[in-house]
């Protein structure tokens, strides 16, 4: 005797398809997550944009050309470094504004690079070191250009300054 219309051929089809279906869900659901991490990294570049401004400096120096009106804004430029390898630069940093501001606490866009400030207070017009180390260790595999950016905020969560960090990685023997 025939189970339903199509017999056990049918059934078996019909799990076949259910088995199907359910891991064309399981890759939806995937590609949902996947888009909405993504989406979620976009919407949190744009605010920390936004909250910082986002000017593009000159190449080669040290002071952003573009203002966003950030009491700190600065470009070091680490230069070339061979992969694996290390970096140290220390530099002077400017409160460009009338008003004195406190540094308490500093964001970076790539675990690779170390951040002191000598004194994370500034007067107007006052200055202080900031000193970078690039730990080439921890991405030991990575070739290729960095655009570390580097956001200062004030104790109230305000961002007050912005730093660009380039440096460029190349495989070991390729400086001259």
């Amino acid at each position: 005797m025939r189970n339903g219309r199509y017999g056990n051929r049918g059934k078996r089809k019909i799990l076949e398809f259910v088995d199907w279906a359910g891991s064309w869900e399981n890759r939806e659901n995937d590609q949902l997550k996947y888009v909405a991490l993504n989406l979620l990294l976009i919407i949190n570049l744009a605010i920390t944009l936004v909250g910082c401004g986002s000017g593009a400096p000159a190449k080669g120096s040290s002071q952003s050309s573009a203002k966003t009106n950030l009491p700190i804004e600065a470009r070091i430029d680490l230069g070339v470094i061979e992969q694996g390898e290390s970096a140290r630069m220390s530099q002077w940093i400017r409160n460009q504004s009338d008003r004195e501001i406190f540094i308490a606490k500093v964001e970076k866009s790539c675990e690779c690079l170390d951040i002191k400030i000598a004194s994370p207070e500034l007067k107007p017009s006052g200055r202080s070191l900031i000193h970078l180390s690039y730990d080439g260790t921890k991405e030991p595999d990575f070739v290729g250009g960095l655009q570390i950016e580097v956001t200062l905020l004030n104790d109230q969560g305000n961002c007050v300054g912005k730093i660009e960090v380039p440096v460029e990685v190349v495989k070991p023997n390729s400086v001259p």
